[in-house]
């Protein structure tokens, strides 16, 4: 039953980071016991999350799919500081290939860094690099999905 579950969850995406909340990281806890399921989670902005009731609907309406007739509370961790490092080994690969793997060990021991020579700084252009940085996380995105779709 519990494999059910995380396969019902992995069609769950943040909304923010295209990759699905199991592997994220944002389940903390799955229990199953006679017709009940609790799932625990958390958000990857916390408390500041201002779609933390949508996703709390997701994911029981996805264990609800997959167990019919089960009973599906969801526990939200508000407390718990979300991070690269509890993502599984397939999320912290996707997180990776999205943004980066500096990024990502950046994020994980939240302290980033970012360095520019004089040069970047005169001939930048913050239009043209937020659109290329949007376009090639998509293609990454995009390839990823095909090569991963079920």
């Amino acid at each position: 039953m519990r494999e059910e579950v995380v396969k019902s969850l992995r069609e769950v995406y943040d909304p923010e980071i295209p990759v699905n909340i199991y592997d994220l990281g944002l389940i903390r806890d799955i229990k199953i016991d006679d017709k009940r399921v609790h799932v625990t989670m958390l958000f990857t902005s916390g408390q500041m999350c201002p779609v933390a009731d949508m996703m709390a609907v997701q994911v029981k309406y996805a264990v609800m799919r997959a167990l019919p007739g089960y009973e599906v509370e969801v526990h939200v961790d508000l407390k718990t500081q979300w991070s690269p490092d509890m993502a599984t080994p397939e999320g912290r690969r996707a997180l990776e290939e999205l943004y980066g793997k500096e990024y990502v060990e950046g994020l994980a021991r939240r302290k980033l860094v970012v360095r520019i020579d004089k040069e970047q700084i005169q001939s930048f252009d913050p239009i043209a690099y937020m659109r290329e940085r949007v376009e090639a996380r998509y293609r990454v995105f995009k390839e990823w999905l095909e090569k991963n779709r079920i």
